[in-house]
C-alpha cells in the first residue's frame, strides 16, 4: 500500500502581524522591569542605611584584641615560668663545669641556687649529670639528682647503681649533646622513675675547654603545671590549651568536657570529632616546620645518625623530631616571641560550631598555648546589631515583595488564571484543538494568546495528516513484524534440529562455499566449522568414486546445475582431514526460496557407523580421548609430560588452564549449555595453540596446553595469548552472549621433576591466579606452594583473631561525592577497615581480607565494623543530620550466616531510625553463588530500612541484569578501572554508557569508584553516574566522617 500524501500546513494569515505593534511603555516585560528596579533602589538603600547605622566594624575588632591580649597575658606568664627553669639549669651547668669544685661541695651548693626562685613550687626535681669518667675521673656514673618530697628535695643516688641503666644514654640526656649552653633542650612529656610522676624536662649542656662533660636537668612537675595553668583568671568566653611540640595536652582551662594531661591531640580528636578540625590544623604547621627545618642549612643526617645510634630505644624519625627542635632554637630570632597567629576553625567544642583559635608559640620550650573561642561568643556583642538590621531588612523586603505580588497577580497571574482555566475544561483532544483564547490584552499575555490559536490550527491540520499515515503504518507493521517472528521461529526450529540430528549436515551458498554445518559434520569432515565456513565444499568435503582416480568436483554446484535431488548410496569414498577414509552415503538437494536458486543441502552418514553401531575409526587408545570435546585426557597429558622429561634435557613448559565462573553459565542455560562452552573453548584452544604443541582437557573446566622445546618468555607470551583469545572470543547459548575468562598457570620444566611435580606446580601457579582476581596468567614460584600458603594464612588467621579480641581493627572513612541531583541529601561515606599489627602498623583489607575469606571469619569482621559505625553514629547525634548513607561492606558468608539478620536487629533496636542512614554494599559474585540466601537477606535489610548496593557490577551478562531486577537494590557500584580508556576509547565509552542505561533503567543509583584522575569525572557524570569515589576527591581518612573541604 503507499502512504497517502500529507496536506500542506497553511500560512499564518496577514492580520497577525498586528500584534507585533505594541507600544514600549505597554510591554509586559518593561512594566516588571520597571518594578524591580525600583525594589533594588528600595533595598539599597535599607541596606546601606543599616550598614552605616548599625554594623559597627570597630566592635569585631575590640572582641578579637581582647581575646589576643589575654591569651597574651598568660602567655607571657608560660614563658617566664620556662625561662626560669631554663635559667636554673645553666646555674647548675656553670657550677658544674667550676674548675676543681668537688663533689661534695657541688652537692651542698647546688641546692642553694633554689632559693628565691618565683617558680620553685613547680619545680619536680633537678640533677647534675656527668659524662662517664669526665667530672670525676675513675667514676662511671657521678650523678647528683634532688626529688621534691614533703620536706623539700631529697638527694637520690638511685642512678649511680651500676644495677640500673646508664642514664646518659637515656632519650632525656643525649639530646643535650647537640644544644646550646643558652638555650638548652627540653624534652616532651615523660615520666620520671623514681618519683612515678609526669614532667618536663631542660637540659643544658656542661661544657668547658675539654669539651662535653655531662647535662644539667630541671624538671616541672606536669600535674603543678596544670595547676597553675588553669590558675589565674582568664576571660570568661572560650577556653585554653597548652601543648608541648608534639602536640600533648599539658593543660586545659575551661573545656567543655574534662581532658587528660599527657593525651596526644590527635587521639582525643578520635574521641572527641569536635577536636578533630583543631588536630587537622596543627597537623598541617607542624609538617610546615618540619618541612622547613629539613630544608635549612642545619640540618645534619650524621648528627641524626649518631644521636639514634647513641639512645636507648630511640628511632631515626624520633631522633629527626628531637633535633629538629633543637635547630629550630638556634635559627635566627627563636628567642623572641612571635606574633599570634589566627586559626580559622570550622568546628570545635563543646557543640561543634564555628570557632577561631589565637595561636601562641613559646620560643625555648616550643610549647603551645592555643585560646579557642567560638564565633557567637567572640562576637556576642555584635550580634544583638546584626540581628536587628536583620529584622528591619526583612520587614522592608517583606513590604516590597507585597507590592510585587499585587501588582504581577493583577497584570500577569489573572489573564494567565483564565487562559488556564480554558485549557483544563478541554476534555478531550478536539475540544483541546478547537478551543480559543482571548486575545484583547494589548500585552504579551495577549500575544501568547494569539501564536496559541494559530498554533493549535497548524496543529490540527498536522493531525489529520497523521491520522491517515499511522493507518497505513499500522498495516505495514503488523505484517513486517508477523513474518519477522516465522522467520525467527524457523530459524530456531532449524538450528535445533541441525544440532539433533545424528547426520551430518553441510548447507552451502548458491556458489558452492559453505556456510554451516552440524558437530556430526566436523567430526566427520575433521574440520571445525570455523575453518571450513567461507571454503568451497570440494575443499571440506573431499570425496572420491570408486573406480576413479581423481577427486568428484563440487557436488553442491552439480545438484544445484541439475535442479533436482541427488543420491549417491554406492562407492563413494570421503578423505577426513584427520582420519583415515571412509565410506559414506551421501543425498544432496538444491535450496530454492520464492523460486530463487540459494544455495545446496548435503546429508551424508558413514556406511560402518549405520550398519554396524559403532564408529570403525575409533583408535585404540580411545580412552585417552575425551568423549565431549576431542581432547586428550589427564592421562594423556601425564604420559606426554613424562615422554619429555626422559627424552631430552631441554626446557619446555606446562599451561594449566582454569574456566572462571562455569557455574554460572550451567545455572544460566543447564549443562548443555556448559557442554557447548567447553567444545567451543577446546576449538578455540586448539586453533590458537601453536601447531606443535599439545592440548588436554584435564578435568571437567581444567584444560592444559604442553608447549615442547621453549623458554620461560615465549611459553608466557603463549599463555597470554590463549588467555587474550578466549576473552576475545564470542559464545553465545540460545542467542544469549556468554563471556568466558580464563586463569592460567605457567610451569617450566626439565629432567629435574616428576610428571606428578610438574602438574602440581602448574596447579599452584593457577590457583594463585585465581586468587590474584582471575583473568590472568601467573608464573609458578616456590611462594605460591600449598605449604607456604597455609604458613601466611595461620599467621594472618591469628593476628585477625588477635584484632576481634583485643580491638586491634580500625575503622577508616572514605568521603563519597554525590552529583548535583543528589547533593542535598548529605554527605555519603564508605566504612574502611585496617588491621593494626604487633608494631603499630595498619595493614588494608587486601592484605588480610582474602585469609579471612578462606578460613570463614568475615561474619565476625562485618559484625565488628556495625557495632563501631552504629557507635560512631550514636555518640554524634549532630552528624546523623546531614548524613546520607553510610556503606558498609557485607560479605556473601554473612549473607548464608542464620544469626546475621538477628543480629542486626538487636543493634538497631535501640535507634531504629539509624537503619536509614546504612547502605550494605554486597558483591555481585556473593550474591550470584547464594541466590536465595541473597533475596531473603536483601528483603529483611529493605524491610529495616537500610539501603543495598550491588558492588564489583559489570551488567555485560544477564544473569547480573536480571539479578539486578530481581533484588530490592538501591546502588549499583561500577569500577572505573574496568573503563581505564573511557576518555579515548569509544568502544569504552559505549559499553560504559550501556551500561549506566540499563542501571538507570531499572531505577538504580550509579556509583563510580576507583577514579584516580579528576578529569574522568565530567565524562561519568555525561553517562548518568549518580556518585563518584576515588582518591581523585579523598583518601581514606582515620580521622571518622572527616567533612569535605
Amino acid at each position: 500500500m503507499s502512504m497517502a500524501a500529507p496536506k500542506k500546513t497553511k500560512a499564518i494569515r496577514p492580520g497577525a502581524a498586528e500584534y507585533l505593534g505594541l507600544e514600549w511603555h505597554q510591554g509586559l516585560q518593561f512594566k516588571l522591569a520597571l518594578l524591580f528596579l525600583l525594589l533594588f533602589v528600595l533595598l539599597a538603600g535599607g541596606a546601606l542605611w543599616s550598614s552605616r547605622t548599625l554594623v559597627q566594624q570597630n566592635l569585631l575588632v575590640d572582641s578579637y584584641r581582647y581575646d589576643e591580649a589575654s591569651g597574651q597575658q598568660l602567655a607571657n606568664g608560660l614563658r617566664a615560668l620556662s625561662y626560669d627553669a631554663q635559667t636554673l639549669a645553666g646555674s647548675l651547668a656553670q657550677l658544674a663545669a667550676t674548675p676543681g669544685i668537688s663533689q661534695e661541695a657541688l652537692r651542698n651548693a647546688a641546692p642553694r641556687l633554689l632559693r628565691g626562685r618565683p617558680y620553685a613550687a613547680l619545680i619536680a626535681d633537678f640533677g647534675i649529670w656527668p659524662e662517664p669518667n669526665a667530672l670525676y675521673p675513675g667514676q662511671e656514673r657521678a650523678s647528683l639528682f634532688w626529688t621534691r618530697h614533703e620536706a623539700g628535695f631529697q638527694p637520690r643516688n638511685d642512678y649511680n647503681d651500676p644495677r640500673s641503666a646508664p642514664y646518659y644514654h637515656e632519650k632525656w640526656y643525649t639530646p643535650a649533646r647537640y644544644a646550646s649552653e643558652e638555650r638548652g633542650y627540653w624534652t616532651g612529656l615523660r615520666s620520671e622513675p623514681l618519683s612515678k610522676q609526669s614532667v618536663l624536662t631542660v637540659g643544658i649542656p656542661i661544657r668547658d675547654g675539654r669539651g662535653f662533660l655531662g647535662v644539667a636537668t630541671v624538671s616541672l612537675s606536669l600535674p603543678a603545671l596544670a595547676e597553675y595553668f588553669a590558675g589565674p583568671a582568664g576571660p570568661s568566653a572560650g577556653y585554653s590549651l597548652l601543648l608541648d611540640e608534639n602536640d600533648r595536652l599539658l593543660a586545659a582551662k575551661g573545656t567543655p568536657e574534662p581532658l587528660t594531661p599527657g593525651t596526644p591531640l590527635a587521639e582525643i580528636a578520635q574521641r572527641q570529632a569536635s577536636y578533630s578540625a583543631l588536630a587537622l590544623a596543627l597537623h598541617k604547621l607542624d609538617e610546615q616546620t618540619h618541612s622547613e627545618i629539613s630544608k635549612a642549612s642545619l640540618y645534619n643526617a650524621s648528627q641524626v645518625s649518631a644521636l639514634r645510634d647513641g639512645t636507648r630505644e630511640l628511632s631515626r624519625q624520633e631522633s629527626e623530631e628531637i633535633l629538629g627542635g633543637i635547630w629550630r632554637g638556634l635559627l635566627p630570632g627563636a628567642d623572641q616571641l612571635k606574633a599570634p597567629m589566627r586559626i580559622d576553625l570550622s568546628q570545635a567544642p563543646p557543640d561543634g560550631q564555628p570557632a577561631y583559635g589565637i595561636l601562641f608559640e613559646l620560643p625555648g620550650s616550643h610549647w603551645k598555648l592555643l585560646r579557642i573561642t567560638s564565633t557567637v561568643e567572640g562576637f556576642a556583642g555584635a550580634n544583638h546589631l546584626f540581628q536587628t538590621s536583620l529584622l528591619v531588612s526583612l520587614a522592608l523586603v517583606a513590604m516590597a515583595l507585597l507590592a510585587v505580588l499585587l501588582v504581577v497577580r493583577v497584570l500577569l497571574v489573572l489573564p494567565l488564571q483564565r487562559m488556564t482555566h480554558q485549557l483544563a475544561h478541554s476534555a478531550t483532544l478536539d475540544e483541546a484543538l478547537n478551543l480559543v483564547l482571548d486575545e484583547s490584552p494589548r500585552n504579551e499575555v495577549g500575544l501568547l494568546a494569539h501564536w496559541q490559536n494559530e498554533r493549535v490550527r497548524q496543529l490540527r491540520e498536522s493531525i489529520d495528516n497523521a491520522r491517515s499515515a499511522r493507518v497505513q503504518l499500522s498495516a505495514e507493521s503488523h505484517e513486517r513484524k508477523n513474518m519477522q517472528e516465522q522467520l525467527l521461529r524457523a530459524q530456531e526450529r532449524t538450528a535445533l534440529a541441525l544440532q539433533a540430528v545424528s547426520d551430518a549436515i553441510v548447507t552451502t551458498d548458491e556458489h558452492g562455499v559453505v556456510d554451516d554445518m552440524n558437530p556430526v559434520a566436523e567430526l566427520l569432515t575433521g574440520m571445525s566449522l570455523r575453518e571450513a565456513r567461507g571454503q568451497r565444499l570440494e575443499a571440506v568435503l573431499r570425496l572420491q568414486m570408486a573406480g576413479e582416480t581423481e577427486a568428484s568436483g563440487n557436488l553442491a554446484e552439480l545438484t544445484m546445475r541439475r535442479g533436482s535431488r541427488l543420491d549417491l548410496t554406492e562407492g563413494l569414498r570421503m578423505k577426513p582431514h584427520n582420519a583415515a577414509e571412509r565410506d559414506l552415503v551421501l543425498r544432496a538437494a538444491p535450496i530454492r526460496t520464492r523460486g530463487r536458486l540459494m544455495g545446496a543441502v548435503l546429508v551424508f552418514h558413514e556406511r560402518q557407523r549405520r550398519e554396524l553401531g559403532a564408529p570403525e575409526y575409533l583408535s585404540a587408545g580411545q580412552e585417552l580421548m575425551d568423549p565431549l570435546t576431542g581432547l586428550r585426557t589427564h592421562a594423556a597429558c601425564k604420559r606426554r609430560v613424562t615422554a619429555l622429561l626422559e627424552q631430552s634435557s631441554q626446557s619446555h613448559a606446562l599451561l594449566y588452564l582454569d574456566l572462571d565462573h562455569l557455574k554460572r553459565i550451567n545455572d544460566l542455560g543447564g549443562v548443555p549449555a556448559g557442554d557447548d562452552v567447553l567444545i567451543r573453548v577446546a576449538e578455540t584452544l586448539a586453533s590458537t595453540a601453536p601447531v606443535s604443541h599439545d592440548v588436554y582437557r584435564l578435568a571437567a573446566d581444567q584444560f592444559a596446553v604442553v608447549l615442547e622445546a621453549v623458554d620461560e618468555r615465549s611459553a608466557l607470551a603463549v599463555a597470554e595469548q590463549l588467555r587474550a583469545s578466549l576473552l576475545s572470543a564470542r559464545f553465545y547459548w540460545e542467542s544469549q552472549p556468554l563471556a568466558v575468562t580464563t586463569s592460567i598457570g605457567v610451569c617450566c620444566f626439565d629432567g629435574q621433576l616428576t610428571a606428578l611435580e610438574v602438574l602440581r606446580r602448574a596447579d599452584d601457579a593457577c590457583v594463585a591466579a585465581k586468587r590474584a582476581g582471575r583473568n590472568r596468567v601467573m608464573n609458578y614460584n616456590p611462594a605460591m606452594d600449598r605449604d607456604v600458603r597455609a604458613i601466611d594464612d595461620d599467621v594472618w588467621v591469628r593476628c585477625i583473631q588477635r584484632g576481634l579480641d583485643e580491638d586491634l581493627f580500625h575503622l577508616r572513612t572514605q568521603w563519597i561525592v554525590a552529583g548535583s541531583d543528589y547533593a542535598a541529601e548529605g554527605h555519603a561515606y564508605e566504612m574502611l577497615l585496617a588491621l593494626e599489627d604487633d608494631e603499630g602498623f595498619w595493614a588494608g583489607p587486601a592484605a588480610f581480607m582474602p585469609t579471612a575469606e578462606r578460613h570463614q571469619l568475615t561474619p565476625s569482621i562485618d559484625r565488628w565494623v556495625i557495632v563501631q559505625t552504629l557507635r560512631q553514629l550514636r555518640e554524634r547525634p549532630e552528624l546523623v543530620e546531614g548524613l546520607a548513607f553510610a556503606s558498609i561492606n557485607l560479605s556473601a558468608l554473612s549473607l548464608v550466616d542464620h544469626g546475621f539478620l538477628e543480629f542486626l536487629a538487636q543493634q538497631l533496636e535501640p535507634q531504629p531510625q539509624l537503619a536509614g542512614k546504612l547502605c550494605f554494599e554486597i558483591r555481585e559474585q556473593g550474591l550470584s553463588e547464594h541466590p536465595q540466601a541473597a533475596m531473603l537477606t536483601c528483603e529483611v535489610l529493605h524491610r529495616l530500612g537500610c539501603k543495598i548496593a550491588v558492588d564489583h557490577y559489570f551488567g555485560r551478562h544477564m544473569a547480573e541484569l536480571e539479578l539486578l531486577r530481581k533484588l530490592p537494590v538501591d546502588f549499583a557500584k561500577i569500577d572505573a578501572q574496568t573503563f581505564k580508556d573511557l576518555g579515548s576509547d569509544p568502544v569504552e565509552q559505549i559499553l560504559a554508557e550501556s551500561t549506566l542505561r540499563m542501571v538507570r533503567q531499572l531505577r538504580r543509583r550509579v556509583v563510580v569508584y576507583n577514579i584516580d584522575d579528576p578529569k574522568m569525572t565530567e565524562t561519568w557524570r555525561k553517562l548518568g553516574a549518580d556518585y563518584f569515589q576515588g582518591y581523585a576527591y579523598a583518601k581514606p581518612s582515620p580521622v571518622i566522617f572527616l567533612p569535605p573541604n
